[in-house]
């Protein structure tokens, strides 16, 4: 058990590093202006991939390990084809994504889909393993082949950029492919249209909660691309990067906690525990969180190029976000672990409306600082309604998550895998 989280958590990091060397190499190589318009392609991808996931995520690992993978893989692999293109065509219909672009859209998300849906029946059938090798081949594949195309061929273009998301997702698909094959067949007596039902049931209610929190945690990117340009954008989308490896911690935290929850009964234990990780989540975060805002102006400036000076400025005004969505993750899969996903999704929708009411006003009137601030203004929202749900579930009280000596022998106990 602990190789395969350690696992997940190397191949969450890499990829998280992976990409956090290529907003390097593209902000300084090619600018604030192509970074930008990357940071807008890999959001539309990402929203395609919502959509996709409805039924090639959670509902597909849900029922991976009892039915048919062909009939499995048959459903899943139609779905996503025909949601990417649909979705596609809706963001460039909206003008969301530049028009010029679709085809890149397309290109990278349909065989992206693909990798999600060989993910989901990997984690359903227990191949952790062969999960984590696709993610790290992904994201290898993808960052060998920028360095190749920026640092050996000297390609200034993006749309050598947009080839290597291409050829990584495509390598990854033909190890997939590999992968599938090798799975035991698993037989069952459930007819394609029933079955689909069940998936989309199920995976609407994960999606809903998925997408309402992509509104909060990319809608400020629309806005900024709109009202201040593609340069803004790329700035502000570096300092996103630098705090999506800062939530890799929670991240983790949050997927081990979610491995001891599932497997708990006692609905006081998985409370208790919940408050543990909430507080170790939130302590190594901090400290993570310091370390960033100490690092001066001149580093980002060396890293990235003078665009980015700013940076720095910006992660100041972020960082109450950062350590609100370090709190706010481990709630969100306590939920979940109790088959409680709604609650997330009132959550979100709270997320929404805030994100919505101050979106417009703080990034008009405070540009990045602004925009910082919406984050931190629906997280902190978000956060107060999950404790309030939380605390009138599990019977806790709020000074529980206080601190306390004994938080640190109970961290080493479920960190050894005790209860």
């Amino acid at each position: 058990m602990l190789i395969k989280i350690f696992g997940t958590v190397f191949s969450k990091t890499f990829a998280a590093v992976a990409n956090f060397l290529i907003v390097i190499l593209t902000a300084k190589y090619l600018g604030a202006g192509a970074r930008g318009e990357i940071a807008l392609v890999v959001l539309s991808v990402s929203i395609v991939a919502l959509f996709q996931a409805i039924i090639g995520g959670s509902a597909l690992t849900f029922f991976a390990a009892n039915h048919s993978l062909k009939r499995l893989l048959t459903i899943a692999l139609s779905w996503s084809f025909v949601l990417g293109v649909i979705v596609s065509f809706v963001l460039g219909y909206f003008e969301l994504i530049q028009p010029d672009l679709l085809v890149e859209l397309l290109l990278i998300s349909i065989p992206q889909g693909v990798v999600l849906i060989f993910q989901s029946v990997l984690i359903g059938r227990k191949g952790i393993i062969e999960y984590n090798v696709l993610e790290f081949t992904r994201s290898a594949t993808l960052v060998g082949t920028i360095c190749l195309v920026l640092l050996g061929f000297g390609k200034e273009d993006l749309s050598w950029i947009y080839a290597a998301y291409i050829t990584a997702n495509l390598a990854t698909v033909g190890l997939g492919t590999y992968f599938m094959w090798q799975l035991p067949r698993v037989e069952s007596d459930t007819l394609i249209i029933p079955l689909s039902k069940k998936m989309v049931r199920f995976g609407i209610q994960v999606q809903l909660n998925n997408i309402a929190q992509m509104f909060n945690y990319r809608f400020v990117y629309f806005v900024i691309e709109k009202w201040k340009g593609l340069e803004v954008l790329g700035v502000f989308s570096v300092a996103i990067s630098i705090a999506e490896i800062l939530w890799i911690i929670s991240k983790s935290i949050a997927t081990y906690q979610t491995a001891i929850l599932v497997n708990l009964t006692d609905r006081l234990k998985q409370a208790t525990n919940t408050v543990a990780f909430s507080k170790m989540s939130l302590a190594f975060t901090s400290i993570a969180l310091v370390v960033l805002l100490l690092i001066p102006e001149s580093f980002f400036v060396l890293v990235f190029g003078d665009e980015f000076a700013y940076i720095k400025q910006i992660n100041f005004y972020f960082a109450p976000a950062i350590l609100f969505l370090s709190f706010f993750g481990i709630l969100n899969h306590y939920f979940y672990s109790i088959d409680r996903n709604s609650i997330n999704i009132y959550a979100a929708l709270v997320g929404n409306v805030l994100t919505l009411g101050s979106a417009f006003f703080l990034i008009d009137n405070y540009n990045l600082e602004g925009a910082a601030l919406t984050y931190s203004i629906a997280y902190v929202g978000m956060l107060i309604f999950l404790v309030v749900k939380f605390l009138a579930i599990s019977g806790l009280k709020l000074n529980d998550f206080s601190p306390k000596k004994s938080d640190f022998q109970k961290f080493k106990t479920l960190l050894s895998g005790g209860r």
